[in-house]
C-alpha cells in the first residue's frame, strides 16, 4: 500500500503547478498514484507536452517517482529506425534521464526516475520535483533540438548525430 505521503507530495506538486498548467488529473490505486497534466510544446504551435509523475512503493520506507515527458508525438513510422540512432546519440550526455522511442504510441518520451523516504517533507519533495520538471524541460529543449530538426526535415539523421556527439558530455 502506498504511504499517504505519497498523496501529500502530488497535492503540493499539483498546486505549485496550478498557476501554469490548465488541467491536472489524478489517477491511480493504491499501489501507485500519477499525477497528469499537459504544457506547451516549444517546437509546435498548438501542441502539448504531456507530463506523467508516478509514485509508487519502492520497498519498505520508499517511494519511487518516475517522470515521463512526451516531447514528440504523431512520429511517422518510416523514421522509427533513424530516430533510434539519433536518441542513442543524445543520451550519451545526458546526466538526467533518457529519452525513449514509444513505437506503439508513435512518440518520444524523456524518463526520469528518483527515489524518497516515505517519510519525507512533502514540501521539500514536491520542490525536488519541481526542480527535475524545469531540469527535463531544459533537456528536452536543448537535446529535443536535433529530434525536432530531423522530424522537420530540416537536417538528415547523420548531420544531428554529428552535432550531438560534438556536444560533449559535461552539457547537462
Amino acid at each position: 500500500m502506498l504511504n499517504e505521503n505519497a498523496g501529500r507530495f502530488l497535492e503540493a506538486i499539483g498546486n505549485a503547478l496550478s498557476e501554469n498548467v490548465s488541467q491536472i488529473t489524478v489517477e491511480g490505486d493504491e499501489s501507485s498514484r500519477s499525477l497528469l497534466f499537459e504544457v506547451a510544446s516549444p517546437f509546435e504551435e498548438n501542441k502539448l507536452f504531456g507530463y506523467d509523475i508516478t509514485l509508487s512503493e519502492a520497498g519498505v520506507g520508499f517511494i519511487l517517482a518516475e517522470f515521463m515527458l512526451i516531447a514528440f508525438d504523431g512520429i511517422p513510422e518510416e523514421h522509427f529506425d533513424e530516430l533510434q540512432r539519433i536518441i542513442t546519440a543524445v543520451n550519451v550526455p545526458l546526466t538526467l534521464g533518457g529519452f525513449n522511442l514509444i513505437p506503439e504510441h508513435r512518440a518520444i518520451e524523456l524518463r526520469q526516475g528518483m527515489i524518497y523516504g516515505a517519510d519525507a517533507k512533502s514540501e521539500d519533495v514536491a520542490g525536488n520535483i519541481l526542480g527535475t520538471i524545469d531540469l527535463m524541460e531544459d533537456t528536452v529543449l536543448m537535446f529535443g533540438t536535433y529530434i525536432d530538426d530531423f522530424l522537420k526535415g530540416r537536417k538528415t539523421a547523420d548531420e544531428v548525430i554529428a552535432e550531438a556527439e560534438g556536444f560533449g558530455g559535461d552539457s547537462l
